[in-house]
């Protein structure tokens, strides 16, 4: 039940086919070109049959992520890309909260390379433990890893990512003097030696965390909230 109108019919799948666009255009990654698709055109109380795909297997992707230990990185965001033999992405994968990250759309038999550019706190990758220049994630030599092969109905397994801290941490928790529960609302201010300051906010436990500090000479300042009861 289609307005009437133009539209170009394309599929998206996960489970291991190229995505095509109509007619028998590929869509690697569901990136498709639809330049010369073919345009069905609905009218009110038309059908349009006939509009068939046959769709072939492509290859797949899957891995991990992983902080220095083996444990899942919780305190940061990590995208993974993938790229083709060419230098071209095609493919940019969610990572989930156990680590794990797939790409599950069907790709194209080729060479393929990946790399992991986490914001903070913890340094760029090319697979497979290659090291990003100054670990800046805009500097990352693609080109120089270790590249994977995909062919028809081929998982490329274990593309794993283990991700070396660059960053440090402060946390601590505030508790009245009284009786010893924790302080919510408290705001803390960590002060760096060059006179840079980042800041944090005690949670209903009095716990605070602050994340993504370069290493240094901290001094840490605290300031219970106006009207607060000691």
């Amino acid at each position: 039940e289609l307005p009437a109108g133009q539209y170009l019919l394309l599929t998206h799948n996960a489970l291991g086919f190229i995505d095509e666009v109509h007619d028998d255009i590929t869509c690697p990654a569901s990136s498709c070109d639809p330049l010369d698709a073919t345009t069905f055109t609905v009218t009110a109380g038309g059908t349009i049959g006939g509009a068939d795909f046959a769709l072939v297997r492509g290859g797949t992707i899957s891995g991990m992520v992983t902080r220095s230990g083996g444990l899942p990185i919780t305190d940061a965001a990590v995208p993974v890309e993938v790229f083709d033999a060419l230098g071209n992405r095609v493919t940019a994968p969610t990572v989930e909260p156990d680590g794990t990250w797939a790409v599950t759309t069907g790709l194209l038999p080729g060479s393929y390379r990946a790399v992991a550019r986490p914001f903070a706190s913890y340094a760029p990758q090319v697979y497979n433990q290659r090291a990003c220049p100054q670990d800046d994630g805009n500097l990352c030599d693609v080109a120089g890893g270790d590249p994977f092969v995909l062919s028809a109905g081929n998982v490329a397994s274990g593309i794993d990512f283990v991700l070396p801290r660059i960053a440090a941490s402060l946390a601590g928790r505030i508790t009245r003097l009284a009786d010893g529960s924790g302080f919510e609302g408290v705001s803390v201010l960590a002060a760096r030696s060059d006179g840079q300051q980042f800041g944090a906010t005690t949670d209903a436990s009095g716990d605070w965390r602050i994340d993504a500090l370069t290493p240094g000479t901290y001094q840490v300042f605290i300031a219970p909230s106006a009207g607060a009861e000691l």
